[in-house]
């Protein structure tokens, strides 16, 4: 049997329980997958992780409020989630569970997809690079809308789609509030899962598409068995004597890019049993080296992932000088193309967000071989000579 099929059982047989210090709280707010307002005992759920969002009861739903990120001009947003039977055509109201959802990135698809939502689906931005191939079927057959290109919205698809909502990655120039043109009054809400540090934090976010698309209770459920698996592997690896010097990605007409410290990839070198010459740096996202800087650092770094390249040969090609490095020696060498299909679309970055477990999984094996038993490479690939 393999590991894939037997974490697949693990998922589907364990009951969790939440850990790092996330308490669950008995309250009496109606759930996402219930009418709000209506009174019954269900669990408030603790936000563990993220940082960019927080969900609290009200007396007629829920409260989703997205943290204001001053560095990207966004200020905070605060919605108010309830049933079509509650809702009173506020500008700040969204009616759950949301029937036609507009997405503008693949991690978008992936969280629905987890919660087998997808049907809500109702058009995105670049199709072509959905991975799922029973999405790519429907936008094929015409029955998911192609809405634009590189996350950016195209104003009349959109309209033609007539969506109950809109989530956008809240990059610069970006719609925000509401679109009310031609009768689609639709809220619009952004997803940044990708501005959190911790890999975990930027799973959480599927409470937020359980909350929109009534599916709260399982959303918050995968989670708590995601996160358990995730706290385990950390555990496997805290007392490991060899903790392998890492470097990551290429280098690009001249700048090598890097992770910063409070880049989620830092941190999954950290919990993989890694050592990360920039881990402390104060950087959510990339730091622009040199050639010579990343020479001096990662010389002797062992272990290469994260290379855009297709072999080792290919990656000589492109600079000589990458021979400097041990790791072309090692031949621990691996990009992350392991689920690419034959449209090159990467499920790294579709389910990849929901599942940090599994891609800890994969920096475990490239670190330290042989102590995750029968594991095979998911997301990541060697490359090859």
């Amino acid at each position: 049997m393999s590991m894939m099929r037997r974490f697949s059982i693990l998922l589907t047989g364990l009951i969790l329980i939440c850990q790092a210090g996330c308490r669950v709280k008995k309250s009496s707010p109606a759930d996402g997958s219930n009418h709000p307002g209506k009174s019954l005992e269900s669990p408030e759920y603790a936000i563990c992780y993220a940082r960019g969002f927080s969900i609290a009861p009200s007396d007629s739903g829920w409260v989703l409020t997205i943290t204001g990120q001053p560095d990207l001009g966004l200020p905070e947003y605060r919605y108010r989630l309830v049933s079509d039977h509650l809702a009173t055509g506020g500008s700040d109201e969204i009616v759950v569970p949301v029937k036609h959802i507009a997405a503008s990135s693949t991690t978008h698809v992936g969280f629905l997809l987890a919660l087998h939502q997808d049907n809500r689906l109702a058009g995105v931005t670049n199709p072509g690079r959905i991975y799922n191939d029973s999405l790519f079927i429907r936008y094929r057959s015409g029955s998911l809308s192609n809405l634009g290109r590189d996350m950016a919205y195209e104003l009349e698809p959109l309209i033609e789609v007539n969506p109950d909502l809109i989530v956008q990655t809240g990059f610069e120039g970006q719609m925000t509030g509401r679109i009310s043109k031609n009768g689609m009054p639709a809220p619009v809400l952004n997803i940044l899962e990708w501005r959190e540090s911790h890999p975990l934090g930027r799973a959480e976010w599927i409470k937020v598409f359980g909350l929109v698309t009534g599916q709260l209770t399982a959303a918050d459920s995968l989670f708590r068995i995601i996160e358990n698996r995730y706290n385990q592997l950390v555990h496997t690896v805290l007392n490991v004597n060899n903790k392998p010097l890492v470097m990551t990605g290429n280098n690009f007409k001249g700048t090598w890019y890097m992770p910063g410290g409070e880049n989620f990839m830092a941190r999954l070198f950290r919990d993989g049993g890694m050592t990360y010459p920039f881990a402390d740096t104060p950087n959510r996202g990339s730091l622009a080296l040199s050639f010579e800087t990343v020479l001096d650092r990662f010389s002797s770094a062992k272990v290469w992932i994260g290379v855009n390249a297709v072999s080792r040969t290919v990656l000589l090609k492109e600079d000589e000088r990458y021979r400097s490095f041990s790791s072309l020696r090692t031949g621990r060498i691996f990009s992350i193309n392991g689920k690419v299909n034959q449209r090159g679309a990467n499920d790294f970055w579709e389910s990849g967000v929901v599942r940090p477990d599994i891609i800890l999984q994969d920096i475990i094996n490239m670190a330290h071989p042989g102590l995750l038993q029968d594991h095979e490479l998911c997301y990541f690939k060697v490359l090859k000579k």
